[in-house]
């Protein structure tokens, strides 16, 4: 991953400002490669940020794997549901569906470097633009918690790192372990309780629709405190959405919708139609 030093963190690894960040590709490889080519045509190489889910749902995750290995020094990472799923179905300790379509990689001998990669990619990735009002961006799968502190933040990562990294999936759904918190808030939020900030498990459609009890992460973040730029994913239902800190780019592609991408340093947002679909 290419870095600024000035920027780096081990546990929030920094990209270059001039980055695209793509939405969530979910095996869709074919329609990755048409956006790889709007982008390629006006920046040549440029650095590549994927929000999580690279695998699950589409024809191609091999595929988008592949990919992945082949460009390592032009691609960043953040972990999503549908990869650490992944991960924990090659230790055994969860069920592939018949709908995951990920069999092609799991059918993979042992040591193959797919896992050791995606074992090795953070949770989360800032992009800082100098100079520019809003120039900090944070990359995230799914959302944060309003309550949690910076120092809070890298804590928690620092904990999920510990495990992930050594490929230990004990902690994977147990519902008592502290890094299990940690990622399900960071790869499966969507609402919280507005009363006491509890994670709602069940709601997926858009906030729209939602019971007047649940809010969307992002609307409990405290104001008064000072935020990066949240830029996030794995919500289909509410789609691409556009506000001062909180910026989704889960525009349902593997649903037929499009896949986006975006640049932060100047504001293009480039999509690509004609999506595949799950089965």
């Amino acid at each position: 991953m290419s870095q600024d030093p000035a920027d780096s963190d081990s546990t929030i690894p920094a990209v270059p400002a001039d980055s695209w960040i793509i939405g969530d590709v979910h095996g869709c490889h074919d329609t990755l490669m048409e956006l790889l080519k709007q982008i390629d045509d006006g920046q040549p190489a440029g650095h590549l940020v994927f929000i999580g889910d690279l695998v699950g749902k589409g024809p191609d995750s091999l595929g988008v794997i592949q990919f992945m290995l082949e460009n390592s020094a032009r691609v960043s990472v953040t972990l999503g549901n549908h990869d650490l799923h992944l991960l924990a179905c090659r230790k055994g300790v969860s069920t592939p569906r018949a709908s995951d379509r990920i069999q092609a990689l799991l059918g993979l001998p042992e040591g193959h470097p797919w896992e050791t990669w995606l074992s090795q990619q953070p949770y989360a990735i800032d992009l800082h633009i100098r100079k520019q009002e809003n120039s900090a961006y944070r990359m995230i799968h799914a959302g944060i918690h309003p309550e949690w502190s910076q120092s809070d933040l890298r804590s928690r990562l620092k904990l999920l790192h510990s495990k992930t990294r050594a490929n230990s999936w004990d902690w994977y759904k147990n519902h008592q372990s502290q890094e299990w918190k940690t990622a399900s808030i960071l790869t499966r939020i969507r609402c919280l309780k507005r009363l006491n900030c509890e994670p709602d498990s069940d709601f997926t459609e858009h906030p729209g629709t939602a019971p007047e009890e649940l809010a969307p992460w992002f609307d409990l973040l405290h104001k008064e405190d000072r935020h990066p730029a949240y830029v996030f994913g794995h919500w289909a239902r509410l789609g691409l959405h556009e506000s001062p800190m909180a910026i989704c780019l889960d525009s349902g592609c593997v649903y037929g919708g499009r896949l986006t991408a975006y640049q932060p340093s100047s504001g293009v947002i480039l999509y690509q139609e004609n999506c595949e679909r799950s089965q």
